[in-house]
């Protein structure tokens, strides 16, 4: 009881500690070399991208100082942030993966650019890079919206972007997922992925990504509510992550699916001797350590059991 009590009172200063003023402008770094916090921001590094800042004050609205191109935003307190008309953005992978709980805040609802930066735009309160090719930069985490179509002058990202309340991704003719690796990261509570029928790329069914000629799944989204899944009969390949999706070096349990039905067909399985899991981990033992206590229902004897046998999992067979 002491413990929880403590545990409470330690929450509660930190979230006192945040602060809902006005965005405030704030001077930039006078001596880049040696530049003491100013109003929650501190001087980071300059390299050949640029001066780089830490943000670690308890501002919950921050405008980013003249003089700083990029930002790592190591404060939880922002929930809206400014760029002024020469900042460049978040600094590295602190936004390259949007949607993030950590990188860059969990409570960032909103972002602003000034008009004329050649570097930035926002639509719909996302965040995206100016180029030949218009990239996303960074979704808002604790941003409201359930649903989020990507525009049409996106063509690819290595992640299923969104944040913590998105629970569909709707992807356009054009657009293509380029996983990080063997990586396919998505929004935690993510309920479906909605493909035009008109992508060359990737196809989805009841909200489930598959390759297009639907040989391969993709990606079965962690927040479906569905507590039996049947895997359509012409998969032969579960894809690495399909099944626990990574995102931020931390996976994702699905909290309804307890069964899954596999085709008679599958001659691979999703390999899980990858370099962020224990080399001496099963499986099985993955999938559980990830709270995804899994039953794989297959045919006997079929394609689909010799090539699960080695993984160790929970199988129980088909009846004939």
């Amino acid at each position: 009881m002491k413990k929880a009590f403590l545990a409470i009172l330690l929450v509660t200063l930190c979230l006192s500690a945040c602060t809902s003023n006005e965005i405030m402008e704030t001077p930039g770094p006078t001596d880049e070399d040696n530049w003491e916090i100013t109003e929650g921001w501190g001087y980071r590094e300059k390299n050949k991208e640029g001066v780089i800042a830490n943000y670690v004050g308890n501002k919950k609205r921050i405008s980013v100082p003249d003089g700083i191109d990029y930002v790592y935003l190591i404060s939880s307190c922002v929930e809206e942030i400014h760029f002024p008309a020469k900042a460049k953005g978040f600094y590295l992978y602190n936004a390259r993966s949007p949607g993030s709980e950590h990188l860059p805040s969990p409570n960032l609802k909103k972002i602003t650019v000034s008009k004329g930066n050649p570097y930035l735009k926002v639509k719909n309160g996302v965040l995206y890079k100016r180029g030949i090719l218009t990239a996303i930069w960074c979704y808002p985490y604790a941003k409201s919206d359930k649903r989020y179509v990507i525009p049409r002058n996106v063509f690819g990202n290595d992640v299923i972007p969104g944040g913590k309340y998105t629970e569909e991704v709707v992807i356009h003719p054009a657009f293509k997922i380029m996983p990080n690796g063997r990586r396919f990261s998505c929004p935690k509570n993510l309920k479906a992925v909605t493909i035009s029928a008109m992508n060359p790329f990737h196809s989805s069914i009841d909200g489930v990504l598959f390759s297009k000629s639907k040989t391969k799944l993709l990606l079965y989204p962690p927040g479906k509510t569905d507590v039996t899944y049947t895997v359509p009969p012409s998969v032969t390949y579960i894809s690495d992550f399909a099944l626990s999706p990574f995102w931020n070096g931390s996976e994702y349990s699905h909290p309804y699916l307890k069964t899954i039905i596999l085709p008679p067909s599958i001659t691979y399985f999703a390999d899980f001797s990858t370099d962020m899991y224990d080399k001496e981990m099963s499986p099985l033992e993955v999938l559980q350590e990830n709270n995804m206590n899994f039953t794989f229902v297959v045919k006997k004897d079929s394609v689909t059991h010799e090539t699960l046998e080695p993984f160790d999992l929970n199988i129980e067979f088909a009846e004939p």
